[in-house]
């Protein structure tokens, strides 16, 4: 069996968790071959994802977001002159990918959450899985005329099966399952464990910050006060130009940072549906930030508030935000832990029906 998996060109998150469907499918279908759709997150993927049976696709999927550097809010000008671009060159790039999986004899299509290979496969004729919080038309709806992605909306009605995953804000696949819980690459606690007692000593806490690769952290960092919290070691991602006494960046060679997520004990990131996911699963508290431009963040936090399981703040209290031994206290008290609920089985559960049926 010949799948193509194309995954979002936008950060690390779609790539994170589609590294965990594609494992677990390489461990249950000995007989499969993958061919990874990608360009932002290539050596990532490349790098947590070695097996024979998989190549990789150095291509653009989409682009996603375009984010305002000063606000970290969505650049709806700029966003629109994208769309326009892509819709304009939207028959070469699909003409593109037709001749690919001709070539290339694919047999399924598995996107997160490209529109592109789903155009690509129903006009070949082949079926299309797409596995997502979200489809781009969704969230681009509030910023853009609709002119401007309708070619994405047609493309996405092609769709043969579509999972959707906890917290969707699909308006077009009206679904009667509920959706897949959060999930994540697998955790190994002993790694957890080392992390821990290498970096904490006695009763400091450990916190993550990340806000993505998309940001421009070098000028977000200089208006936190963040780092002056004592009795906290913060742990940064690799890609972070910044150094002090208390922090911790994560080497740039070590790939799995889930882990990372897992020793801390609170996170603090972006709603992201793959930072999320690594963070409930090792049982650390979220501290979101909360940007109104970005509708796939309204509907997660939405979702994680039914039963406590964040707290959200503005880009304005990030600014002023610090921790002492008494907001910890209130924190923990506060945000509750999520029982183990992994729906990483249940994805496979779904696609093991969908590759095995006529």
């Amino acid at each position: 069996m010949r799948i193509a998996y194309y995954i979002s060109d936008y950060g690390y998150g779609h790539a994170s968790r589609s590294i965990a469907i594609i494992r677990r499918l390489l461990k249950e279908y000995p007989h499969i071959e993958i061919i990874i759709c990608h360009r932002f997150a290539i050596v990532f993927l490349k790098s947590s994802i070695q097996d024979h049976r998989v190549s990789f696709r150095n291509v653009a999927t989409d682009f996603g977001y375009i984010l305002d550097a000063d606000t970290l809010e969505i650049d709806s000008l700029h966003l629109g002159i994208a769309l326009k671009e892509q819709q304009l060159n939207w028959p070469d790039l699909t003409k593109r990918e037709v001749l690919f999986m001709k070539n290339q004899k694919i047999e399924f299509v598995i996107s997160d959450i490209s529109a592109l290979a789903i155009e690509a496969a129903d006009q070949i004729g082949i079926r299309s899985i797409g596995i997502s919080n979200f489809l781009w038309t969704d969230v681009y709806k509030p910023l853009v005329p609709e002119s401007m992605y309708e070619h994405l909306n047609e493309a996405y009605t092609k769709m043969s099966h579509f999972l959707p995953l906890e917290g969707s804000l699909s308006t077009k696949w009206n679904h009667n399952e509920s959706d897949i819980p959060f999930f994540a690459r697998e955790i190994d606690w002993t790694e957890v464990k080392r992390i821990r007692s290498r970096l904490i000593k006695g009763q400091k806490q450990l916190i993550f910050y990340g806000l993505g690769m998309k940001v421009n952290h070098e000028a977000v960092i200089s208006q936190l006060k963040l780092f002056n919290s004592e009795d906290c070691v913060f742990i940064i991602s690799s890609h972070i130009d910044y150094e002090a006494p208390n922090v911790y960046r994560i080497p740039q060679d070590y790939e799995e940072t889930q882990h990372f997520v897992a020793a801390s004990d609170f996170v603090i990131t972006k709603p992201g549906w793959g930072t999320i996911g690594e963070a409930l699963q090792g049982k650390s508290r979220l501290l979101l930030l909360r940007r109104d431009t970005f509708l796939e963040d309204a509907t997660t936090i939405q979702q994680l508030q039914k039963n406590n399981e964040c707290q959200t703040f503005s880009f304005s209290q990030l600014k002023e935000l610090t921790f002492t031994k008494e907001s910890i206290a209130v924190l923990k008290r506060d945000i509750q832990l999520r029982e183990n609920r992994n729906g990483l089985d249940q994805v496979m559960f779904n696609l093991h029906q969908i590759l095995r049926s006529d």
